[in-house]
Parts: C-alpha cells; structure tokens; sequence
C-alpha cells in the first residue's frame, strides 16, 4: 500500500478521528459505532460532526445499495455523510420509480449498452448504434420536459477543443455491492429503461478488491469522485479545483489506518496477492 493513494488531491486532515478511542451508541439507531453510523448515515458524535468537510455537489445522486452488501465495509456511506444534501442511498428493492416526465437520470453501469459521458453530453459520436439510440432518446425526453436543455455552450476561458455543457439529465444512480451482484438491480425492470454512463477507467485504491477482478473495478466512492470530476470538467469548468477531494475523505482514513495495522499492506490478501503476481510478471 502507498504511503498516500491520492498524493495529488486536497483531502482535509483526518487526524482528529484518531482520538476517538471507544464506540458510541447511535443517537438515532442506537447501534453501537464509532466514527459515524453506517445505518443512519451521521457522525457518532458532535466533535466529529463539527469537524468533517462538508461537500456539495453539483448533482444529485442516489446510490442502490444490494441487501447483501455489509454495511460497515461499503464505501457509499461516506458520500451520504460528507455531502448529506445531495446523497441518498436506497436499499434494494425499496427504490424510487424514476420517472423521465419529472426527474432525468442516468445510470452509471458499465456494459455494450452504455456511453461515456461525453457521449451522453453529445460531445462525440457513442461507439454502438444501442448507446446512440439509448443517448439521442434520452435527450429528447428530456427537451420535451425541460425545453433547451442539452444545449452545448462555448468556454471562453477553455481551450478550443473543451466546451462547457449544460446537462440534460437532474439525476445520478450508482449501483453499491460487488461485481457479481450488480446484474440483480441493473436488470431491475424500475432501472432497465434509464440511459447508461460508464466512467473512464481509472485504478482502484480500495483494500477490499475482489478476486478474479481488475484494478479498474472502483469502490463506489472512487466511482462517485471520479464521475463528479469529468463531470465537472465537461459540464462546469475544465480547470479542476480540488472541489469534490473530501469525498475520499474517510476513505483515506481507513486507508491509512489499514496499512499501519497491516504492514504496509503485507498481511491483507489483495495486496498480497497482487505484490505476487507483478513479481511473476517482471520476472
């Protein structure tokens, strides 16, 4: 494990949660936890409360979390604590009914039916005639209920080939469990109908990768900050500002105490595992 995985972001100083030594009941649930509650989604604490960033998005987001998922290690909590007016996590099958004529949304799944998300912005031509006809359907939902939205608008303080764009869509859907779960609530017959974005690929940071899997596949909040940045690149401004870092801001908390517990990462399996195999392979 790195000494930082993400030396280059801005990540407010996590320190102060090293003094909390002893779990807290819950105010609301009444579970014991410490740090923050994973049920209710809210710091254990007021010292700790009065201390965490606050994030705000520029888009809503709503994240189906799998039954099967364990609460105490996903990651989808900590967006829905550090920017708790624009998160709302969902658990499978209690989930909203998304309906084009009020609210647009996207999906961010990756597979043959999907765009990236300049394809979906209409910033370039989608691979597939599915992801084309998935993309030019969504818009046309969504001009007919919202009038010029989807409207490609020049940048003056962007580079020629980097336009700023009004988005056509209110909403974002991430889906919260592992790999093999994920066909459950992407097939879901509430979901099937809504466009598809898959993000660019980017290495995970996560202590907790799956077997069998690559180092693309991104805990969900990796995926949140990742999506928010070239978001935010495309549809806000291209020069980035550090403005969603501390959304990774309890993930790299747990990282750093997992790799002093852990040895630099020595006795965790994935890491391991993977140190193994870039020996074999630069043997």
């Amino acid at each position: 494990m790195e000494d930082n995985p993400f030396p280059e972001l801005k990540i407010d100083d996590f320190s102060f949660l090293n003094s909390t030594e002893k779990r807290e009941r819950c105010s609301k649930c009444n579970r014991s936890r410490k740090y923050y509650c994973y049920t209710c989604y809210k710091p254990v604490n007021d010292f700790i409360a009065d201390r965490i960033p606050k994030v705000k998005l520029p888009v809503k987001i709503d994240v189906i979390k799998h039954p099967s998922e364990v609460d105490g290690k996903s990651t989808s909590p900590h967006a829905a604590i550090l920017a708790s007016d624009d998160v709302t996590i969902y658990d499978y099958p209690c989930i909203p009914t998304y309906d084009p004529s009020k609210v647009i949304t996207i999906l961010i799944f990756p597979g043959p039916k999907s765009c990236d998300l300049e394809d979906v912005l209409g910033l370039k031509k989608c691979n597939s005639e599915t992801s084309k006809h998935n993309c030019e359907t969504s818009k046309r939902s969504s001009e007919t209920s919202k009038g010029n939205s989807g409207t490609i608008k020049s940048n003056s303080e962007a580079s020629k080939t980097i336009c700023k764009v009004t988005p056509w869509f209110d909403k974002v859907v991430f889906i919260d469990s592992t790999w093999n779960q994920t066909p459950t609530i992407a097939n879901d017959e509430r979901l099937k109908d809504i466009n598809r974005v898959e993000i660019k690929l980017r290495k995970t940071k996560f202590w907790r990768t799956q077997d069998g899997n690559p180092d693309e596949y991104l805990s969900t909040i990796e995926a949140i900050y990742y999506f928010l940045t070239d978001y935010h690149g495309l549809c806000i401004n291209p020069i980035y500002s550090n403005e969603y870092d501390n959304l990774l801001f309890f993930f790299c908390f747990n990282y750093n105490k997992i790799r002093q517990a852990s040895g630099g990462g020595k006795t965790i399996k994935a890491y391991s595992k993977k140190k193994k195999n870039e020996g074999i392979l630069n043997a």
